[in-house]
């Protein structure tokens, strides 16, 4: 069932029921009754018929909810909106810290090192230029950033062949985007010790 509603002036209210009888393939249910199948649709016919025997009677008590309680919504709204700012500050905050630990790890001798999630030996993408990605990154080092800060030379660490031959191969890489390595990072930061 989808309930639609619309917002005439300060206020919301609901027009329009819409039933769905959304489609369900059966043969992934092989070996199974499927009488299943039979008192589903008996389920939909009943419930069809009920919202369209009273849909009227159903949008006005949706209408009336929201009309007797709209007040309470309205002043519960503005009660939490110096929280809702104090919440979104202290989260800023939170994020600069932490964007500000992860910058002087990646500017420090050992970089930000990736460390894969247990039985899994999957290592992300980099994308370091708008047209080269460098894949199984397993570290990057920041060498030096520029004067503006928009860009940074790295050195990445990324693994290069399979099973016993597995080595380490660096590519210094020269004026990174900073929104790139940050970028990298958040999707990371799971995986970054």
């Amino acid at each position: 069932m989808y309930v639609y509603d619309e917002w005439k002036s300060d206020s919301r209210s609901y027009n329009r029921i819409d039933f769905s009888t959304a489609s369900f393939r059966t043969e992934f249910r092989t070996g199974l009754d499927m009488k299943w199948a039979a008192e589903r649709f008996q389920l939909l016919a009943f419930y069809s018929k009920a919202l369209a025997d009273h849909m009227d009677d159903i949008l006005a008590e949706f209408n009336n909810v929201v009309e007797k309680y709209s007040k309470l919504s309205e002043a519960l709204y503005e009660s939490k909106r110096p929280l809702n700012k104090e919440v979104r500050e202290v989260n800023e905050i939170i994020s600069r810290l932490k964007e500000e630990e992860m910058m002087e790890k990646l500017m420090s001798d050992n970089g930000l090192m990736i460390q894969p999630e247990k039985e899994d030996d999957y290592l992300p993408r980099f994308q370091v230029k708008f047209d080269w990605e460098l894949s199984s990154v397993k570290s990057i080092r920041g060498v030096k950033k520029s004067a503006s800060g928009k860009s940074v030379d790295l050195q990445v660490s990324v693994r290069r062949g399979y099973g016993d031959d597995k080595r380490l191969e660096v590519i210094d890489v020269d004026r990174v985007r900073f929104d790139n390595v940050v970028a990298f990072i958040r999707r990371n930061e799971n995986q970054i010790v």
